[in-house]
């Protein structure tokens, strides 16, 4: 998730509530520029020579969390 300042395209509701997302995201923190290189680093070496048409996650975790609404 790239961050603000970097490319302007962190989504409005980390960008504006940045506290409460990262506290509901298993890593507890927003995407940082670094967690995107790692992917891109790995599909361009030859480590992911052989990976093909998959949807890679860099996400902190939350494709997998249950996220349910909390107190407002």
């Amino acid at each position: 998730m790239p961050r603000e300042g970097s490319s302007g395209m962190m989504n409005r509701a980390a960008r504006d509530h940045a506290d409460v997302v990262a506290a509901r995201t298993p890593l507890r923190r927003i995407g940082r520029d670094e967690d995107m290189t790692g992917a891109a680093i790995y599909l361009a070496s030859r480590a992911g020579d052989y990976v093909v048409g998959e949807t890679i996650a860099v996400d902190g975790g939350i494709a997998y969390a249950n996220l349910t609404p909390g107190p407002s």
